[in-house]
């Protein structure tokens, strides 16, 4: 498995322009070539794993839009009809399901937690609880925990681990376990960012971090997402 540390338009924020899961990673059309070729090395153990340039609203900010697990894509109201055909044109060769969430927060990324196993949605979202479902394919609970509405953006979590806020309660950790069905535990990314999905971009078979993130940081994570 492979880790890596980098930055993306001089950002260590990366999880906010990126989306990935156990097939593929949606990357900004206007990243640079080397870059497209770094983020796919932490991934190659999967040889099939694939990297997909593509916009939302014209946006380079995939990792706030969009959502994903192996089992579907759930996608905004405010992408394009163009960046939409090509997404599905895209997921239909691997038999991955796609479709559009109608709700007042377009911010699905940071609205969802997701993994194979199930979801974790915020409030926000309690009335698009069948689509998550059926796109997603997974059992679906709404819980804002850490103190917030941003279940996406308060952790990040692969079929092996998840990692969240260190703000969260005990109870609430027990319940991300039950619906995600993996180990929970609590973690910081860039030097003590607690969003921890701003800073990481995961799957099971690799990771890429904010080039800031510590050592320390490094070593929770892959220990807890068994990178």
């Amino acid at each position: 498995m492979g880790i890596l540390k980098d930055k993306l338009f001089g950002s260590v924020d990366l999880g906010v322009y990126m989306a990935i899961n156990n097939n593929f990673l949606l990357i900004p059309k206007n990243t640079p070539k080397e870059k497209m070729k770094a983020f796919r090395e932490p991934f190659n153990q999967k040889s099939d794993f694939r990297v997909f340039p593509i916009t939302i609203n014209q946006s380079s900010l995939l990792g706030v839009y969009v959502a994903t697990n192996s089992n579907g894509i759930l996608l905004p109201s405010i992408v394009s009809d163009s960046e939409f055909e090509v997404l599905k044109d895209f997921c239909s060769l691997g038999e991955v399901q796609i479709d559009i969430v109608e709700s007042r927060d377009n911010a699905l990324g940071n609205l969802i937690l997701c993994n194979n196993n199930g979801a974790i949605i915020s409030s926000e979202l309690s009335e698009n609880m069948k689509i998550i479902q059926d796109i997603l394919d997974v059992e679906v609970m709404i819980l804002d925990y850490a103190q917030n509405r941003l279940p996406g953006s308060c952790g990040v979590t692969n079929n092996k681990g998840c990692c969240v806020h260190p703000l969260i309660s005990e109870e609430e950790a027990t319940m991300v376990n039950e619906i995600l069905k993996v180990p929970v535990d609590v973690s910081t990314i860039n030097m003590g960012n607690p969003y921890v999905r701003a800073g990481s971009v995961v799957n099971d078979f690799g990771g890429i971090f904010g080039y800031d993130s510590s050592g320390p940081e490094l070593m929770r994570m892959s220990n807890v997402l068994e990178l």
